[in-house]
């Protein structure tokens, strides 16, 4: 998962990452976009 936060910084998370900081990178308003799993 790729994490755009307001300041335009990127952050990049495997899921089980982005699952466990998922309600934070919200509260921070930051955009998330999640990419299909390799090999789809």
């Amino acid at each position: 998962m790729r994490a755009t936060l307001p300041s335009g910084a990127e952050l990049l998370f495997c899921q089980h990452h982005a699952n466990e900081h998922e309600a934070k990178l919200i509260e921070l308003a930051a955009v998330l976009q999640v990419s299909a799993p390799a090999g789809d």
